[in-house]
């Protein structure tokens, strides 16, 4: 792999750590101080957060294991 490559896929991967980890729950908290909801409201907003972001990491594992080529058999 060339080193452009390998510096441009390292600039996505922290494009998207830095969307998830800050933006994200940026992003539920200002819904939550702009629309005060019931505790159960939150926590179930807060669920399917984490709920995405495992199917997120899944989906990205399962895609990145089918790229790796396999090692021969011995």
């Amino acid at each position: 792999m060339d080193f452009m490559k390998l510096l441009k896929s390292i600039e996505e991967l922290l494009y998207e750590l830095i969307t998830w980890f800050v933006f994200y729950p940026l992003t539920l908290w200002r819904i939550d101080a702009m629309n005060p909801m019931p505790s159960f409201l939150l926590a179930t907003s807060l669920f399917l957060g984490a709920v995405t972001l495992v199917i997120l990491v899944t989906v990205a594992s399962s895609i990145a294991a089918q790229a790796l080529p396999s090692s021969p058999a011995v």
